[in-house]
């Protein structure tokens, strides 16, 4: 799961893993299916986190630090 997540870009995979397993425990009560529904439940979950994370990164501002000596305007 790690590796498909670092292959889609996460910048956290592993964080990224640990929040789908988390989250496929909680569904795990009322899953009903066999191990190819299971495989596709953990792999939908992981798309859709990874999804929030690529659009969360797209929210964050990132800034710079002003440096008087680097600013070549000065």
């Amino acid at each position: 799961m790690t590796a498909y997540l670092r292959g889609k870009g996460s910048d956290e995979p592993e964080e990224l893993t640990s929040e789908v397993f988390l989250a496929l425990f909680r569904q795990l009560d009322s899953f009903e299916g066999d191990e190819a529904g299971l495989k596709a439940l953990v792999f939908t979950i992981a798309r859709r986190r990874l999804v929030d994370e690529i659009r969360k990164r797209g929210r964050r501002v990132d800034t710079v630090s002003w440096e008087r000596e680097l600013d070549s305007r000065t």
